[in-house]
């Protein structure tokens, strides 16, 4: 008995310390808390002509739409029965309603069931034991109760039979209009949801005025979707295709996906949606409505319906997702042996949609942009701009190093070291480049992602300190490409989990590597790690990648989170290199991020081509520029050099290349592969061609707000900026020629 407790007393020592150690090699996670916007202190259409020439509301509006609310520039009418609305513009005598009330629908033969989609204000898709299905305010079984107050009402809404209720509250502010649903008034009320032998009638969309500015055709008025770039739709008579579009903002959440299996990918993916906003231009410059998924934007798909599809009526609307099917597995071994998974609860988030209404020269997608940009500004930190030298700057990224599977294993293939790094650059400046920006890109084996490298301590690195001296002695901006977001080819310690509770992968098409996402509880951490590395490097930012499909919910000790924990910790972790005065670089940034950002990378300057649009414009462009440098995609091998050349003056983008000091056959098999051509000595010509042309146009206008931009004739583009400096853009072979100015075919006139 003494030996037994002996034996106890000897023991417990160690496995005190080795729990104390077990608790301290773990990382504390830190709390994130989803924030949301104070949208009510925002008021982007303040108007501040509405006294001069007022119209009076409409005695013709149907007796059905009662008075709901009225300010110095707008009314507000509700039909109880659906919740539809109609706003009347005071200030250009313009109607706006959520569907064509003097339709007949029963004449355009539409079922009953079109009908009151139509004409709800709010619809629900449900699961039905799996099925997904459609609800509108008008089926049996809805109760409606209204609250009116001085700026709009509420109607708490209850779908009695499927037992899911909540609110929605529409409100006009200035001229905004706003339409509020509240996470905490959603509620599934079903005791019994998801036990056995239960019905399971669960909330997986909600859809508020989708017939809003719909329309049968507009002689001049066009849709503003914001695809790459951004691109119009004409809403002509007769529509050029039957084609419609449906995408998620920020990309698709890829926590509900399964794991990628072998496949086809497509060689051109579509663009991303980077912006939470879409446009309807009733009749250019006289009448349109700026349309932004101001809250719960990542659970967001936008929708566009082309005329003589579903209904007769162009339809362009948001959706948003509360709850997705997924895959839950059955066997370890058999990926195809699985059951569709629900989670227990929907996503929580409240809905915040606000409508802008534009008038006159606003009424426009240039106009629709600016709009946007004051929103941004409104809400929160623009950064100060320094003015910047009156000369183009040109982008390199240096390949440093990359991995690909050899005989014996992963294997790292030296791409360029600071010596040729160094030489290159040289190079660059001696050509006459003055602004110069260069980004490292190097791959981490203990990481298993792309990081400040290649070698762990760079202090003693002497090449890569005699780089960085060059760098600063020339003054040349340098940063390291980093993702925190995930690891290649290899998961880490920090990895997280899909809904299915599988590994978090995802493939990449465009670099061939099969990727494991990194929980976003960690990026503070990573950060911090970088941190205290950049302490030691003088003049030294990030370029941060990885959050262009960045939006994801995920599956975390027993629970699920949302992605606005996603896009929480990525604003946290902008903050933090704010406070260490470390430049905000990321490449292809959503919309979310545009308040921290210095400079954009990987602009999109085309949009996906789809069949039925029109043209493509720069949105993104005429909502960031004078406030962000933009810098395109890598110019190495591209079509057509000529018409890329004017598209990135007439948008205003800055050139790319990504160079390696070794030839560009070593980086067959690595994710690099599909660069073909990296050598500064096969590139140099190219790129000298791209600077000097640009750099003769775009210079003059560098740090400049883009305050206009126009079709002057099929081909010929002209862009103004707020120095009151123009450019004329001709893409014919052939000249152009007005009272002002004359353009050669092929080439740009600055004035």
């Amino acid at each position: 008995m003494n030996k037994k407790w002996l034996t106890y007393i000897l023991f417990l020592p160690m496995i005190v310390l080795l729990g104390f150690w077990l608790f301290d090699s773990q990382e504390v996670r830190p709390t994130i808390e989803p924030l949301m916007n104070d949208f009510q202190a925002v008021t982007v259409n303040t108007a501040a002509n509405v006294s001069e020439g007022r119209y009076e509301a409409p005695s013709e509006i149907p007796d059905t739409f009662r008075l709901a609310a009225e300010n110095e520039q707008l009314v507000l009418y509700v039909e109880e029965e659906t919740a539809a609305i109609l706003v009347f513009d005071k200030v250009n005598g313009e109607q706006w309603a959520s569907y064509d009330y003097q339709a007949d629908y029963v004449e355009m033969q539409y079922s009953q069931e079109i009908i009151n989609y139509i004409k709800s204000g709010v619809s629900i898709v449900t699961y039905d034991r799996a099925t997904p299905g459609r609800r509108t305010l008008m089926d049996s079984g809805v109760t409606r109760e209204y609250q009116f107050h001085e700026d709009g009402f509420v109607v708490a809404i209850d779908f009695t039979s499927q037992k899911i209720r909540f609110e929605m509250r529409v409100t006009i502010q200035g001229g905004d209009l706003l339409v509020h649903i509240p996470k905490e008034s959603i509620e599934e009320y079903n005791e019994n949801l998801w036990q056995p032998g239960n019905n399971n009638i669960s909330l997986n969309q909600l859809i508020m005025y989708p017939f809003f500015a719909s329309t049968e055709g507009e002689e001049t008025g066009y849709l503003v979707i914001p695809d790459g770039p951004g691109a119009t739709i004409r809403l002509d008579e007769t529509p050029r295709s039957l084609v419609g579009y449906s995408a998620p903002v920020y990309g698709l959440d890829q926590g509900y996906e399964d794991n990628p299996r072998g496949g086809a990918y497509p060689s051109k993916p579509i663009e991303l949606l980077t912006l939470p906003l879409y446009g309807v231009i009733k009749e250019e410059n006289s009448a349109g409505v700026l349309v932004i998924s101001e809250n719960g934007e990542s659970y967001a798909t936008y929708n566009y319906r082309p005329k003589n599809t579903d209904t007769h009526f162009y339809q362009s609307y948001f959706t948003y997702t509360y709850r997705t099917a997924y895959s839950q597995f059955q066997s370890r071994i058999n990926e195809d042996q699985h059951i569709l998974g629900f989670q227990e609860l929907p996503n929580e988030y409240d809905i915040v949609q606000r409508y802008v209404f534009l008038r006159e020269d606003e009424a426009n997608y240039v106009g629709l942009a600016k709009s946007y940009r004051s929103f941004i500004e409104q809400l929160g930190k623009t950064k100060e701009k320094e003015t910047p030298e009156q000369s183009l700057p040109l982008k390199i990224d240096f390949l440093m190093n990359e991995v690909k599977m050899g005989s014996l294993g992963i294997e790292e293939v030296t791409l360029t070291d600071p010596l040729q790094a160094k030489a290159i650059t040289e190079q660059l400046l001696e050509n006459g480049i003055e602004q110069l920006t260069v980004t490292a890109k190097a791959f981490l084996q203990d990481r298993w992602t792309y990081g400040i490298g290649p070698q762990k301590n760079l202090n003693n690195d002497d090449d890569f300190q005699a780089l960085l001296a060059y760098f600063h002695e020339h003054e040349v901006d340098f940063n390291f490409y980093v993702d925190y977001t995930k690891t290649y080819h290899n998961a880490s310690n920090q990895q997280t989990y899909k809904l299915n509770r599988n590994d978090f992968q995802f493939f990449d098409p465009e670099k061939a590597t099969l990727n494991y996402m990194n929980s976003p509880y960690f990026y503070a951490s990573s950060l911090e790690n970088d941190l205290t590395t950049l302490a030691d490097l003088a003049g030294v930012s990030l370029a941060l990648a990885g959050f262009d499909h960045n939006v994801f919910t995920f599956f975390e000790e027993r629970q699920i989170h949302s992605s606005l924990v996603t896009m929480t910790s990525v604003k946290q972790l902008l903050e933090r290199l704010e406070a260490a005065e470390i430049a905000t670089n990321i490449y292809q940034p959503n919309a979310y991020l545009f308040p921290y950002l210095d400079e954009y990378y990987d602009t999109p300057i085309y949009s996906s081509g789809f069949v039925f649009i029109d043209e493509t414009i720069p949105l993104l462009q005429l909502i960031l520029s004078g406030q962000v440098e933009m810098y395109s995609t890598y110019l190495n091998s591209v079509s057509n050099d000529q018409d890329t050349l004017l598209r990135l003056i007439e948008f205003g983008v800055y050139p790319t290349f990504v160079l390696t000091g070794e030839p560009a056959y070593k980086m067959k098999n690595t994710g690099a592969s599909a660069i073909t051509v990296s050598e500064y000595e096969y590139l140099s010509e190219r790129i000298m061609f791209y600077y000097e042309a640009m750099d003769e146009a775009l210079s003059v206008v560098r740090g400049s707000e883009m305050v206009d931009h126009q079709l002057l004739a099929d081909g010929v583009v002209q862009v103004t900026y707020a120095n009151q400096k123009t450019l004329t853009i001709n893409y014919n072979e052939t000249t152009f020629e007005t009272g002002e100015v004359i353009v050669e075919g092929k080439g740009v006139v600055v004035r």
